[in-house]
């Protein structure tokens, strides 16, 4: 969610300004970080009213991104939202190699398998789903 929501985010405010453009690595206070929190307080705000639970899942991280994923993390704590991080499922696995298509940066199907067992397990931990849930979530 993060990469989709900060390029959308990144992508709004090229649209919006002619001076030079933000990075990834903004300052939390940035206004492509005020644009990303909105925008994720709008999507938990829609599921809410529906009786949805809404979580944000970090998958893995380039090594660019590290200490931003827990900015994040904690500024999303800070607003009531929950945040799953595939990290350490993805950094465990003995598949590491296979779990990303050559060169593509997307799941191969392992990876895909590895991240839907781990969002999953997540999701019963924190008592998201139980063994016989059937409720709606949106991650």
């Amino acid at each position: 969610v993060f990469r989709f929501m900060a390029r959308r985010a990144l992508r709004g405010l090229k649209q919006e300004s002619s001076g030079p453009q933000p990075s990834a690595d903004l300052d939390m206070d940035s206004r492509a970080f005020e644009v990303f929190f909105r925008v994720i307080e709008k999507a938990r705000d829609l599921c809410r009213e529906r009786g949805i639970a809404f979580a944000v899942v970090f998958h893995p991280q380039t090594v660019r991104e590290r200490g931003l994923k827990e900015k994040l993390a904690a500024a999303l704590k800070e607003k009531g939202i929950a945040t799953f991080d595939l990290g350490p499922a993805f950094a465990a696995s003995p598949l590491r190699g296979a779990l990303f298509l050559p060169g593509d940066g997307h799941y191969s199907a392992q990876g895909a398998a590895l991240a839907a067992q781990a969002v999953y397990g997540e999701l019963r931990k924190n008592g998201f789903i139980s063994e016989n849930s059937g409720g709606n979530i949106a991650v």
